[in-house]
């Protein structure tokens, strides 16, 4: 599980979330970003970041079973 959690969030909580995250199994990631509750809208600031870090993350899990 890889989470995304905007800084700005006032519909999840950030403290709420990093909360749920310490409390789930195989949470690869969290990340906290710049921005509220829809981080990929299309005007969204952080919506490159989401991206570029999971992209990231789907590499890191392919170079760990040899793809």
């Amino acid at each position: 599980i890889l989470i995304f959690q905007g800084c700005n969030d006032e519909v999840a909580r950030p403290h709420l979330t990093r909360a749920l995250a310490q409390r789930l199994p195989d949470v690869a990631g969290y990340v906290e970003i710049k921005g509220g509750h829809n981080l990929l809208d299309g005007d969204s600031v952080a919506r490159h970041s989401v991206f570029l870090l999971t992209n990231r993350f789907l590499e890191s899990l392919g170079s760990r079973r040899g793809a």
